[in-house]
């Protein structure tokens, strides 16, 4: 915690430091040799040009460059930007105070990226696909960095959401699992009430000649814990050299974070999926170097690493709502390639007093009105040229009313559906008091060669007073796109104004981003104690995509038909043991559906494990359509809650177990196998007579197919797509590796 605490003093520092400097700092110069590929210069959709060095910057960036007098705390100074001052939607820094930032380029010619390297940055990633580089700048140097020609939009990187939870109160029933493999370190709970002990003594498999690949914050970094990963393996709750059930090949680190106040996320899922498949070979790729990293690192844990199963707990803000980003693109390489994708479906799902899901608000339009005259630091002004109307009938409601308890905060993410890279309509949001006096807004310039050609706004309240509006404005163009905000973090929210009558507006639904990726299979929670209720924390669905995915830099076309994907897809355990994260005073457990989600993985490799001593191919598609067909409905659940309902282990392996085995190196000649849709059977088939039934161990049932479901086919034509490997980025400018991030304490 002393670490954390050191890691807060530091962002309040620079941040007060950033707000007093104009100047320019000195320039650092990159001693690599630079080798480029000249990129041609794509279309952006432009709607206004500038071009001073400041109006290339994000609100948020160009506000803490300037100096303002009549700010004379720390705590005024952040919250004149809008931003927390930690965890979730708090800027990116390193050790050195240094922030991290996407830059997007008109093209990275090797002339270009050298006077970006010259101006102060220091690179950590680059996307060639999107123009973009990640890269950390010293708040001095910010305007410096701005006024290299190429560079046409630099944003702030906001610290990601990981979906574990620290702060709610722990289940009081403490049980172990019982299982014939040897199991000596603390057990999930999730082991028993998936029913994967069951599945590995009935089937005989523990996830041997399976890899799976985890992705999260840090993996051994954290200065927080006293348990170690050395610890854990001597525990037998990691596998490597020393652990005492001979499991001795290590954690595979492709890419370790290194973020001051983290808390080692990622090793504690990876306990999870090693409890429940402790034969599969584990691997870890942090998720926070950025969204583009991030994508990279998906990829990588497969072509590095060699991931059969890939699961994450992680999700940027800037992720978009009604398109595929970066991170579905790469999640869709690595399942075309084969490997199956989990993820946790997040924790966001949120009602008021009276039961109404408040957790986001969406309209099909903009519909434009008169705005309000608001008082803010330069005087009365209108927000916008025009602002939303939030009444849905025929009034007229220029703001939308917040009414908050004590203590209360509202983290919004705001976006509306236009393309990334093909922005034409510039939106802003405000939050007002009850006398229109600006509390905080997020005002980006959206559109044009210089705006962040992102739909995007981001904004963080925590302030009295407890009666706050929000004020939605069109700042430029003409469109009247759909628009919805998500709040990713609120405290003591008691009221949203029109959340139970809507009549025709939608409340409530929060899964976004890759959360609701089509290749993926999205995880909520249940306690470990209760497999009849999902946790009222869990994310509900289901978003809807009106644009193809973000791939490149030019805008992706609207889609003909929208596509509405069911999620999440299952649900599994979560507050469940570990050796170290987070004692609860009932033990070490790890809440949310950053649990789940292992669970869910862990069970994947014992489905893989057991199609590979069968002979046959089992695609990801099959995986999760297996997954979700004999899962266990929840009583007190619903789809948007819960999906399919619980994983069964003991049935999911029980259906690869029972296909017939077709062995996959020898088809029958010159018959062609009919391709299924994914996750759609192709047949039913039954086992070879005289299959034995493997013996159940003592108050497990032997295996049974759901009565009336058909079982699904291993479909054994299915020939993975290739994934093209990232293009070289050539002899960059050397990759920072001592770079700490801010703490992770939000979840």
């Amino acid at each position: 915690m002393m670490k954390q605490q050191r890691t807060n003093v530091i962002l309040r520092s620079t941040m007060r430091w950033m707000l007093v400097c104009i100047g320019f700092g000195t320039l650092l110069v990159a001693s690599s040799t630079l080798n480029a590929t000249e990129l041609p210069e794509e279309t952006i959709s432009v709607k206004t040009t500038t071009s001073t060095p400041r109006e290339k910057l994000s609100y948020n960036l160009a506000q803490l460059t300037q100096s303002s007098p009549q700010l004379q705390s720390t705590q005024q100074q952040i919250e004149y930007v809008g931003l927390a001052d930690e965890g979730p939607g708090s800027i990116v820094q390193n050790a050195q105070g240094e922030i991290l930032t996407y830059i997007r380029l008109n093209n990275l010619s090797r002339s270009n990226v050298h006077a970006l390297a010259q101006s102060g940055v220091r690179i950590t990633h680059v996307d060639r696909e999107y123009g973009i580089i990640t890269a950390y700048i010293n708040p001095q140097n910010v305007l410096s960095v701005a006024s290299v020609n190429a560079v046409q939009n630099i944003q702030e990187v906001l610290q990601p959401i990981s979906m574990g939870s620290i702060d709610r109160a722990p289940s009081t029933t403490n049980t172990q699992p019982q299982s014939t493999y040897c199991v000596p370190g603390i057990i999930s709970e999730g082991d028993t009430q998936l029913r994967a002990s069951a599945a590995r003594n009935n089937f005989e498999v523990d996830g041997s000649g399976v890899t799976v690949g985890v992705l999260s914050d840090t993996f051994d970094e954290s200065g927080m814990h006293l348990i170690s990963a050395d610890d854990d393996i001597e525990s037998g709750d990691l596998p490597g050299p020393g652990n005492p059930c001979n499991r001795t090949t290590p954690v595979n680190v492709i890419a370790e974070g290194e973020t001051a106040g983290s808390v080692d996320e990622g090793r504690a899922m990876l306990q999870i999926v090693h409890d429940l498949a402790p034969g599969a070979e584990l691997a870890f790729a942090t998720a926070y170097g950025g969204v583009f990293e991030f994508a990279d690192n998906i990829r990588n844990l497969q072509q590095s690493a060699n991931a059969d199963v890939i699961v994450d707990d992680i999700v940027y803000h800037v992720e978009p709502f009604f398109q595929a980003g970066p991170v579905d693109v790469a999640i869709r390489n690595v399942v075309d390639d084969g490997a199956a994708y989990f993820t946790a479906v997040g924790n966001l799902h949120l009602e008021d007093q009276q039961g109404n899901p408040v957790g986001s608000y969406e309209a099909d339009a903009y519909r434009p009105m008169p705005c309000p005259t608001v008082t803010g630091d330069s005087g009365s002004t209108q927000p916008g040229q025009d602002c939303h109307d939030f009444d849905p009938g025929p009034g007229t409601d220029s703001r939308l009313h917040f009414k908050l308890g004590n203590s209360g905060q509202l983290k919004f993410v705001f976006q509306w559906a236009e393309p990334w890279f093909g922005v034409e309509t510039d939106l802003d949001i405000t939050i007002v008091d009850q006398d229109n006096n600006v509390l905080r807004e997020s005002r980006n310039v959206n559109i044009g060669r210089s705006g962040t050609q992102f739909p995007y706004e981001s904004l963080f309240y925590a302030k009295e007073p407890k009666d706050v509006y929000l004020i939605i404005s069109r700042a430029a163009g003409s469109g009247t796109p759909r628009l919805k905000y998500i709040l990713l973090q609120s405290y003591a929210l008691e009221e949203v104004e029109y959340s139970a009558t809507h009549d025709g507006d939608t409340f409530g639904p929060t899964v976004f981003g890759h959360l609701g990726a089509k290749s993926a299979v999205s995880v909520g929670a249940v306690p470990y104690n209760d497999s009849e209720t999902p946790e009222d924390f869990s994310s509900h669905g289901d978003p809807t995509v009106y644009f193809g995915p973000v791939e490149g830099r030019t805008p992706a076309a609207i889609l003909t038909t929208p596509e509405t994907r069911q999620k999440p897809d299952l649900v599994a355990s979560n507050n469940t043991q570990n050796t170290f994260f987070v004692n609860t005073g009932n033990g070490y457990r790890f809440e949310g559906t950053s649990a789940a989600a292992p669970h869910a993985a862990a069970i994947a490799a014992l489905m893989k494990e057991q199609a590979m001593e069968d002979a046959v191919s089992l695609s990801p598609q099959t995986i999760a359509s297996i997954m979700k067909e004999h899962a266990d409905a929840l009583e007190n659940g619903s789809r948007q809650s819960s999906g399919a309902g619980l994983v069964n282990a003991l049935q999911a392996v029980g259906v690869v177990q029972q296909n017939e085995a077709t062995p996959t190196n020898t088809p029958a000649p010159d018959t062609p196998t009919p391709t299924a849709a994914p996750g759609t059977p192709t047949s039913t088939t039954t086992p070879a007579p005289g299959t034995p039934t493997p013996t159940a161990v003592p108050g497990e049932p032997t295996f049974t197919a759901v009565p009336g479901t058909p079982t699904p086919t291993i479909d054994t034509s299915i020939t993975p797509t290739p994934t093209p490997s990232p293009t070289s980025p050539g002899n960059l400018p050397p990759i920072d590796q001592n770079t700490v991030y801010l703490p992770l304490l939000v979840r």
